[in-house]
């Protein structure tokens, strides 16, 4: 296992993954939409990698409303709503993925 610091964590729960084409000139491009109103653009250099990091994410989001929420949308605790956040290109990073065991 690697010893590097991730750049940003991302809560799950809750949220969506698009396929982002026309978002970015890039492909293999997709988007996690969370429920605070984060939007994040993640692009692979292969079509399969992209397909992969897809998958395994919707699957987190899944096992997370199976799980923690029982399938019930957010609430905030405190009725916030969820801020609008702007789209912007942060600096390109090469990484892996870690997803916990939650078991299956």
């Amino acid at each position: 296992m690697s010893s590097a610091k991730p750049e940003l964590c991302v809560d799950l729960n809750g949220s969506t993954l698009a396929w982002s084409e026309g978002k970015s000139s890039r492909k293999y491009v997709f988007q996690v939409s969370t429920v605070l109103g984060l939007q994040l653009l993640l692009q692979a250099d292969a079509q399969d990698t992209s397909r992969d990091w897809f998958s395994s994410i919707d699957h987190a989001i899944h096992r997370l409303a199976e799980t923690i929420n029982q399938g019930s949308p957010f609430h905030s605790p405190h009725g916030e709503k969820p801020r609008k956040a702007n789209l912007t290109r942060s600096k390109s990073t090469k990484g892996e993925f870690f997803f916990p065991p939650w078991g299956s």
